[in-house]
């Protein structure tokens, strides 16, 4: 019985916080991603009407904001 009763106290010593286990993982995240090199293909409708040789500007604009795409670009331009 005392051997259970150490290791009970040596476990929840050992314990990992949830912020400790958040920081290991974002860490580990963080090393995976700077190990690699990216390259993402995205498709644009270049107009509603799916017609050759017709670009709408806003369709196009709006996709990319929808996206995420144009806050990435920000976000990368600012060094992060």
């Amino acid at each position: 019985q005392k051997q259970n009763q150490k290791l009970e106290r040596q476990s929840s010593i050992s314990r990992i916080s949830v912020g400790g286990q958040f920081s290991s993982q974002l860490q580990k995240l963080r090393g995976r991603i700077d190990e690699t090199h990216p390259h993402y293909v995205r498709c644009l409708k270049p107009n509603d009407q799916l017609q050759p040789s017709r670009f709408d500007p806003n369709i196009v604009v709006d996709q990319l904001r929808c996206g995420g795409i144009l806050e990435a670009i920000r976000v990368s331009r600012a060094g992060f």
